[in-house]
């Protein structure tokens, strides 16, 4: 949960970007004017068209992600780290 923080506020800031982008299109105007629903607007034409970056941030910070925990746990479980001098398994002595 910790380290999706950072992602979590890039995919926001991708996803403003993305629409603002896409609502000055010519479509989007013809949409509106044909006298369709603002939502169905919205998400039908806008948010299907921006979420090509979108998606891409995601795929790429999933990827970091899990690339980031895997070396995470692969350190903490060094011999001479931190983390596995004071676990019990490490044979330290505890009173």
């Amino acid at each position: 949960m910790t380290l999706s923080l950072v992602y979590m506020a890039l995919i926001a800031r991708m996803t403003r970007a993305s629409m603002l982008g896409v609502l000055n299109e010519d479509y989007i105007r013809t949409a509106f004017a044909k006298g369709l629903a603002p939502r169905w607007v919205l998400v039908r034409h806008a948010l299907k068209n921006a979420s090509l970056p979108i998606v891409t941030i995601i795929g790429i910070g999933f990827a970091l992600l899990i690339g980031g925990a895997v070396v995470t746990r692969a350190c903490s479980r060094c011999r001479g780290s931190a983390a596995s001098r004071w676990t019990p398994s490490s044979g330290a002595t505890t009173r």
